[in-house]
């Protein structure tokens, strides 16, 4: 058999591994609201926040891909504490869906994305029907 031809193969950044949510909808009690607190998740090890010039600020970026009901939620933690950084908790976060590979994570209807600044962050995402390929802290212009 002749096996000739052009072949294409792709490889998505980041794709060798992923953390993986199948699809999980739980609802808050008699309502048809989301129970976030009740969907998958994993944390982070603390990690360091970049040191960023004047007029830049630390962004969390997510690299990701969910179905059409799928969602990823972020939370900032201080380094080894259980409660959330005001502000950046896991209901605040703004859902993100689709197929991003540096998607900004935002809280607060978007109004907040910048880092708090200083010492290490650890972070919790929550998702349901999605795949997480990586996740990175990175200085932006504000």
């Amino acid at each position: 058999a002749n096996n000739t031809g052009i072949r294409r193969a792709e490889l998505r950044k980041d794709g060798f591994v992923s953390v993986n949510a199948g699809y999980s909808f739980p609802l808050l009690g008699g309502t048809a609201e989301l129970d976030i607190a009740s969907l998958p998740w994993f944390e982070t090890v603390p990690l360091q926040l970049p040191s960023c010039a004047h007029g830049h600020a630390a962004v969390l970026r997510l690299n990701f891909v969910s179905s059409a009901v799928g969602l990823l939620f972020a939370e900032l933690r201080s380094g080894g504490t259980e409660e959330a950084v005001p502000g950046y908790a896991m209901r605040s976060s703004d859902p993100m869906r689709g197929n991003a590979l540096r998607r900004k994570a935002t809280w607060g209807g978007g109004e907040r994305w910048a880092l708090p600044a200083g010492g290490a962050l650890q972070v919790r995402v929550a998702m349901t029907d999605a795949q997480l390929f990586s996740l990175t802290l990175v200085c932006e212009a504000q």
